[in-house]
């Protein structure tokens, strides 16, 4: 899971001009911070690895509750981005909370890419926190 998430990373620390040993020590404080966040209150949290062709791609994080299934993070290795994977792990959280009749929520940073992916899949805006904005999916829509 470290080496999706510094994977995700990379480009944003390759700008910074640190050594390769600095990128990796702040990258590892800055993933057990967040696997911290993410864990750390013992909430219904669920990680799962992304595989292909028996291959790690990356990961999904989720959060049910009785009436909603959260995407809190879904990551990929970078040879594996824009290829339709993450498309397919949306549609998969879709189809089982359609099942379930729960709606499908997530936060986006206003401006990403990614945004287009969301609308594309049926989801809205609801609110926006900058630099956020909460997107919502409804089993209606399905």
């Amino acid at each position: 899971m470290f080496e999706v998430y510094a994977d995700t990373r990379s480009e944003e620390l390759s700008s910074w001009g640190w050594t390769k040993e600095q990128s990796n020590l702040f990258l590892r404080m800055q993933y057990e911070a967040q696997r911290r966040s993410y864990f750390g209150d013992a909430s219904s949290a669920k990680e799962e690895v992304v595989q292909y062709e028996k291959e790690r791609v990356g990961r999904i994080l989720t959060r049910t509750t009785d009436l909603v299934l959260a995407i809190v993070d879904i990551s990929l290795l970078s040879g594996f981005r824009n290829r339709g994977f993450g498309t397919e792990l949306i549609r998969r959280c879709q189809r089982h909370a359609y099942g379930t009749n729960r709606s499908v929520e997530l936060h986006v940073l206003n401006g990403n890419p990614a945004m287009r992916l969301y609308d594309r899949l049926g989801f809205e805006a609801v609110s926006e926190a900058s630099p956020y904005i909460a997107m919502k999916w409804s089993p209606q829509a399905f």
